[in-house]
Formats: structure tokens, sequence, C-alpha cells
């Protein structure tokens, strides 16, 4: 819908109320045909749920809280998509990240009236509570730290990003990582692809040079405009961003500072959220695959239930993101 919004020019919640069959009076027929022909020509179909007495039913663990600008969601949207299309009926428990929640979402799913199971969480990270389930599961974004004997699809952190820094630091020399948290697998790793491909470039990046903000757009903007008040032989000329969210606090403080991107400093972002796009000027990011990757857990978990005899070959799956090469770097 962000995109058929923007190829329209109107709002997205104009394009939701078109698709979805409403009939304000106040939007116009010719918007309504606007947003019609545009989503026909990028290929939009919109997905009918509907249950039925013979449908598989597959439980969708969320283990983990969703906040607004989570870009984890895509992964749950086109995991739905993709159920619908191979007839399963999906439904997503909440098992609100505590052991009395695990244990009642485990109880349900294992009352018999579900053919198998996807655990998920929206941060890439280990699960501590070993799910007891007596169906086939497959765990998406997430593996349980006691077992790593799992059917498991987990976002690549490390490649992609490892291959953007390492063209944008052939032309930019002075670096500094806005980070996430410091304990999250995926902080750790995109701060070892940067710093791989700085090393590789003969680039030191120093503990003064990465910045931890919990994932606060008020920290990181206080961690910016800290660094970009150096003296400008000390200061980045590129900022490396945990996320799309992170780089807009990084857009303002720069702009506080009296400084321009890309001409003063570089921007890069991570997970291509759709704001990546409408920041002025546009943002270089990576994009987290979650769509690509809620797909395939529904296609994992399908032929767990419906092939066991069948396994897949690989037990964690590594899905690399795409580059978006955009002009604030």
């Amino acid at each position: 819908m962000a995109q058929i919004a923007a190829k329209a020019g109107i709002s997205q919640p104009t394009v939701s109320l078109v698709l979805n069959g409403n009939t304000d009076a106040r939007i116009s027929e010719s918007t309504r045909r606007r947003v019609i022909e545009v989503a026909r020509e990028l290929g939009y179909r919109k997905a009918v749920v509907h249950f039925g007495s013979d449908q598989l039913r597959v439980a969708l663990i969320l283990d983990g809280s969703i906040i607004t600008h989570d870009h984890f969601v895509q992964a749950l949207n086109e995991a739905a998509v993709r159920a619908n299309e191979l007839d399963l009926s999906l439904c997503i428990l909440d098992a609100l990240q505590d052991k009395a929640g695990r244990r009642r979402v485990q109880d349900e799913v294992n009352s018999g009236h579900y053919a198998g199971a996807i655990i998920a969480t929206n941060v890439t990270c280990g699960i501590d509570f070993s799910y007891e389930l007596r169906c086939p599961c497959v765990y998406l974004n997430c593996v349980p730290e006691n077992d790593i004997e799992v059917t498991a699809v987990l976002p690549d952190d490390y490649a992609t990003l490892h291959r953007l820094a390492g063209e944008l630091l052939e032309k930019y020399r002075r670096p500094c990582i806005i980070a996430g948290d410091a304990w999250m697998s995926a902080t750790t790793k995109r701060i070892r692809a940067i710093a791989r491909a700085a090393f590789e470039q003969g680039i030191e990046i120093g503990n003064d040079s990465v910045y931890y903000t919990s994932w606060s757009f008020k920290l990181a903007y206080e961690a910016v405009r800290k660094v970009m008040t150096r003296p400008e032989p000390e200061r980045p000329d590129i900022l490396f961003c945990a996320s799309d969210y992170l780089a807009a606090a990084a857009y303002q403080a720069v702009y506080v500072c009296g400084l321009k991107i890309p001409g003063d400093v570089a921007v890069c972002g991570y997970d291509n959220q759709s704001l990546s796009e409408e920041l002025t000027p546009t943002l270089t990011t990576v994009d987290l695959p979650y769509d690509e990757m809620g797909a395939m857990a529904v296609d994992l978990i399908y032929r767990k239930i419906t092939k066991p005899d069948e396994q897949p070959k690989q037990n964690l799956i590594r899905v690399k993101g795409e580059i978006f090469r955009r002009e604030s770097a």
C-alpha cells in the first residue's frame, strides 16, 4: 500500500480504504480509479483469508511485542499471504514473552487443533524458553538457546552489510556506527561486518566510534549531534546507522549542526523501511528480507506437515538482503 500511495501521489490510508472496498463519499471516483490502476500496474493481489473445517491449522507463536516502527510486521503479513495460498489457517498466538504466557500458548498448541507451529520473534535472538510441542515446528528470526538442531529461518546480518560497507569505505574514511542494543546478535554482527570492511580498507574503528542507542531515536540524535560537533579532522564522514529509524534521527542531528547530507557526512541505514525513500535526501540502506523470511517459514512448516519424510537439507537457513543505493551515500 505504501508503494501504491507513493506512485499514485495520495495517502496510504486512502489506498487502504479503496482496496478494502470502503465507499467513503470523500474519496472521488477519479482517485479510486487511480488507486486501482496503480495497484494493477504494481501487481497487487488482495489476499482473501477464508477458514474451513478441512483446513490445516498452523500456530504462529509471537514471542515478543511488535513496536510501532517494527519492520518485522512484513514477515507476519507475508506469512499470512503465503498461508492463504497454501490453504492453511494461520493463527497468531501472543506468548507475551513471559513463562506463564509461553506455557499457555504451549498448552493451546498441544491441544490437538494445530498441525504445526512457527515460533517467531521480532528481534533476531536466542529464546531461553524451550517450547515442548507435539507437532512439527519452524523457528522464524530466532533459535532456542539450548538447541540448534531445529529448522530456523534467520536474516544474514553480516554478508550484505559487509559488501556495502566495503564499497562505501573506499570513499569515506572516518566511519562512525550508531548501533542498537549491545546484547543483540544483530547488533554485534552488523558492527563486525562494518569493522571487517574497514579493516580491509586499512581503517581502524575504535570504541569512540561506536555508540549504542538501545534503538532510541533520542539517544541516536544525541550521539550524532555529539560526534558531528567535533573538529573537522576528527568528525565522521559517514554514519552507519543500525536502522532507518535511527538514520532519521541522524538526519535531524546533522541538520541541527548546520551540516548537509551527503556533502558533509554520508548516512547509511538498515531495514529499507518505507521512510527510507521519503527522507531528503533518500537513504542508502540494506533490505532486511522479512517478507521473504515469513513466506519461507510457512513453506517449511507446510513441507514438514505434508511431507514429514522430506526434511530440509539445512537446519539454519540465513536469508541475505538487498542493497538500495540512494542519495545519502
